[in-house]
């Protein structure tokens, strides 16, 4: 799936991310590398009037376009959605206006909120990710504990462990007695 995306309305969407930082739209850029690979192109406004015909940059997954400085992002966006080149596309936007031609045309489009969740949630970051413990991590625990590392817990309990298989199942009140002395409260 390839998405058109408004880029200043999705900045305003990103916690990391201010409207009024310098290079808002790079950094907009690299987020979105870092979250995914999926096919997009985010449209700004062109401000620059160093380039009165608009600008693209090609990126890994996606292409930053900003528009010539007589065009709003929003009008390229409007305008692509009657192209038969974007009729495939879904637009990323909050913009109602666009939201309304996306309707009108019969356009996909996502709000930037569901777009950033089911972006985060594909491709999640990779702080979300939980370490794997460590055996320092793990001897600092059982020595909390007051394990023995030689023994270890598990070891002592599958050792003290009635071993038969045909013996008949022990009272409630016994199974407990046993647990009670395994974790040495007798």
């Amino acid at each position: 799936m390839t998405y058109l995306v408004d880029g200043y309305n999705l900045i305003g969407f990103c916690d990391s991310i201010s409207l009024g930082a310098a290079n808002k739209e790079h950094a907009l850029s690299r987020l979105l590398s870092s979250l995914s690979d999926v096919d997009m192109h985010l449209i700004f406004d062109g401000k620059n009037l160093n380039y009165p015909y608009g600008s693209r940059e090609k990126l890994q997954s996606h292409t930053l376009i900003f528009t010539p400085p007589d065009e709003s992002a929003d009008d390229f966006i409007k305008q692509g959605c009657s192209k038969s080149k974007y009729k495939a596309w879904t637009v990323v936007t909050n913009d109602r206006d666009i939201l309304h031609t996306c309707k009108k045309t019969k356009r996909l489009s996502i709000s930037c909120e569901n777009f950033l969740r089911r972006i985060v949630q594909n491709h999640p970051p990779a702080f979300h990710s939980k370490p794997a413990p460590t055996s320092t991590n793990t001897d600092y625990w059982l020595t909390q504990f007051g394990e023995d590392k030689s023994e270890g817990f598990f070891k002592r309990i599958i050792k003290k462990r009635p071993t038969s298989s045909h013996s008949k199942p022990r009272p409630i009140s016994a199974n407990i007695a046993y647990w009670l002395t395994q974790f040495g409260e007798d």
